[in-house]
This record gives structure tokens, C-alpha cells and sequence, in this order.
């Protein structure tokens, strides 16, 4: 594993070490994850960071970014592991690389806590109310009506994931940004952008693209 990552690794469970001795440790999971969660299990996993350990965290794998199109990063609940795209990887810092890992550890928490995947990006809100950014009711709200899953072939395997994708379809997509700074690829279609509270860089392939920022 690359030096960037380790060092993306250690403030990813600093992180999550700080988090989990916060007073609103119960309220980032109830928004994040809904409240018919295993409470047992998310008790579980919040001592085990408290005390720095993280041993249930999922196995990551770098991919071709061919693999994972647009996204930076996904989870597969069906081997339990984090995939990361190698582009990704290979430009950006630790500090950006947190967001990601954040994100994807979010799904992970999700699908060992809950029976079903929780509406939306748990996995986006999760990340950004771990760092300490608030999320305004609009943007939550886009959130938890986000389709995050995908399918990838890995070794000739077709897997089922959740990801951090900000590119769009020729269709008509709602794409969502984080409070960090995100490349955002709309294509075509009348695309609905939610920039979040970070800057973001627009490519619109498209010769007459309608787009609505937020």
C-alpha cells in the first residue's frame, strides 16, 4: 500500500477515534443510518475506535479506474472490501483521500449495522458529519434520495457496490458534491449539481448542456 494512503489511513482513523468520543456520536448515526440499526453492534464499533482499534475495517483494493468509471471510491458488501480508483489515488493528497475512505467505511458501517442499505448516500453524510460539517436540510435531503450503486467487474466477477461518484449519464442525473474539493462531470442532460460547501470544478460534455447548481 502507498505511502499517500497510510498517511490517508492514519487521519481516517484519528478521525473516527475523535468522533467516536463525541457527544454527537448517537446523532451522526441516527442521521446517517436511520434508528433501527443494531445499536449493540454500532456500540461495538464505537469502542473499538476509541481505543484505536481497527481491525473490522474492510480490506482495500486499488483498481484500474477504468474498473470504477467516475468514482473515486465503493463498497462491496459482498466481500466486505473498499475499492479505490488508481487515478484517484495517484493525485490526490492524504487530506482528500480521508473524504473517500470516510465515505466508503460509511457503507461498510451501514451494511454491518442494518438489515437493509439505509435511503440515499449514508455513506456521503456519514463522511461529512464525521469531519464536522453540517449539512443543510436541502442537501441532506438530496443525499438520502441519491442512488449510489453501481455494478463492477473485478477478475471477471460482477460485483454489486455503493461509490462516491460525481459523473453523470446522458440523462437527466442530480449529482452531489462534498464540502472538499470535487471534479464534477456532468455529460448530458438537464443535471441538477449540489456543490455542497467545497469548490468544485465543472466539466459539462455536452454541446448544449442545461445545468441547475444548488
Amino acid at each position: 500500500m502507498n505511502t499517500i494512503l497510510n498517511s490517508a489511513l492514519t487521519l481516517t482513523y484519528n478521525q473516527l477515534s475523535t468522533f467516536s468520543g463525541l457527544d454527537n456520536f448517537w446523532q451522526v448515526f441516527d442521521t446517517a443510518f436511520g434508528t433501527q440499526y443494531n445499536r449493540s453492534g454500532a456500540e461495538i464499533l464505537r469502542l473499538q475506535w476509541l481505543s484505536g482499534d481497527f481491525s473490522q475495517v474492510p480490506q482495500i483494493e486499488i483498481l484500474d479506474s477504468n474498473i470504477l468509471g467516475g468514482a473515486n471510491g465503493a463498497y462491496a458488501s459482498s466481500n466486505n472490501k473498499i475499492y479505490l480508483s488508481a487515478n484517484f489515488v495517484a493525485t490526490a493528497t492524504p487530506e482528500t483521500l480521508v473524504g473517500t475512505l470516510l465515505e466508503e467505511i460509511g457503507h461498510f458501517v451501514d451494511a454491518h449495522i442494518n438489515l437493509s442499505d439505509s435511503a440515499g448516500d449514508e455513506g456521503a453524510i456519514f463522511a461529512e458529519l464525521v469531519q464536522g460539517e453540517s449539512l443543510e436540510s436541502g442537501t441532506l435531503q438530496a443525499l438520502k434520495a441519491e442512488d449510489d450503486h453501481a455494478t463492477i467487474t473485478v477478475n471477471g466477477q460482477v460485483i454489486q457496490v455503493e461509490q462516491q461518484n460525481f459523473t453523470g449519464t446522458a440523462g437527466n442525473d442530480t449529482i452531489i458534491g462534498t464540502t472538499g474539493n470535487d471534479f464534477i462531470y456532468g455529460l448530458a442532460g438537464n443535471d441538477t449539481i449540489n456543490t455542497g460547501l467545497g469548490a468544485s470544478d465543472f466539466q459539462l460534455l455536452d454541446s448544449m448542456p442545461q445545468v441547475t447548481l444548488l
